[in-house]
């Protein structure tokens, strides 16, 4: 029997609905938000890749649920719904591994699919455009770059303690937040570079946020390439900072619990090395290196 043009199109919108609650059931759901801070320049040291001029400061790698991922592979990005905003984007979620403003598209659309499907569960992010300016918004709120630099935390040659950085970003925020590094490298450090790092450490030893020596450019760009102490320290490379369905702050995962396994890819889904929770210690904090030599 056949059913009335109209009954079949009610059937097939409820149907839809349907698939779209199965969709956002059992492992899609999430109970909180990760808001993504990436420090460009431990990136570009993660991926051997084309990081020409990465910005200078804290970007954002993503707005995240906690639990889930590709929520919904009928949602394609479409970058004309984000057009307005284009240019925040560009300055504030780049693909810091690609200079080629394509390669940021491509960026944004793995956030998309992987993460906003499944935060678009809020009515606050439920479209491409409420999600990709939401996040916008609150890494202007969150304001994590000014905050670290009122707080004298500064990208340097020497060396932080995990405890002070983490102490400090708690003090302003009122919430733990997760701090991720890159685990140190391993491999041949050079004898000039362990002369540079030698010379730091006969300075600086056991001062963990006070003024640092001059370097030549030749020592701090060995520095920058083998760590203020070679091979034993891990580099700063992300803060996130954790939000209720409600979007207000929430403490993240105290340190030690693994971290999400989701972490598989850099910017564009680019394969990487992986971060890990920072142990309490020293953390090397990399600044930009000099590009006028």
């Amino acid at each position: 029997m056949r059913l009335p043009a109209g009954l079949g199109v009610l059937c097939l919108a409820l149907c839809c609905l349907g698939g779209a609650r199965e969709l956002w059931s059992g492992d899609h759901e999430w109970k909180k938000l990760i808001m993504v801070h990436h420090w460009p320049m431990t990136v570009c040291n993660e991926v051997a890749n084309n990081c020409e001029h990465p910005p200078d400061y804290w970007t954002i790698h993503g707005l995240w649920p906690d639990k889930s991922g590709e929520c919904n592979r009928s949602w394609p990005f479409n970058p004309d719904e984000i057009k307005g905003l284009l240019p925040d984007m560009r300055l504030y979620w780049p693909d810091v591994l690609h200079s080629s403003p394509n390669h940021s598209v491509h960026f944004w659309r793995h956030e998309w699919e992987k993460h906003g499907t499944c935060a678009a569960q809020l009515d606050a992010l439920n479209s491409q455009r409420k999600y990709f300016g939401k996040t916008l918004d609150l890494y202007k709120e969150l304001a994590l770059n000014s905050t670290l630099q009122k707080l004298g935390i500064k990208p340097s040659i020497s060396y932080y303690q995990i405890s002070d950085i983490k102490h400090a970003l708690v003090g302003v925020y009122g919430v733990v937040p997760k701090v991720q590094c890159l685990p140190p490298k391993s491999g041949p450090c050079t004898q000039a570079a362990r002369l540079a790092q030698g010379r730091l450490w006969a300075v600086t030893t056991a001062v963990p946020l006070g003024p640092w020596p001059q370097f030549s450019v030749r020592e701090r760009d060995l520095l920058l390439e083998h760590g203020s102490e070679g091979e034993k320290v891990q580099t700063l490379g992300q803060i996130e900072l954790c939000l209720t369905r409600d979007l207000q702050l929430q403490d993240c995962p105290e340190p030690g619990e693994p971290a999400p396994q989701r972490r598989e890819a850099g910017p564009g889904g680019t394969p990487i090395l992986g971060l890990e929770i920072c142990e309490d210690g020293p953390v090397f904090y990399p600044p930009p290196k000099e590009t006028n030599h």
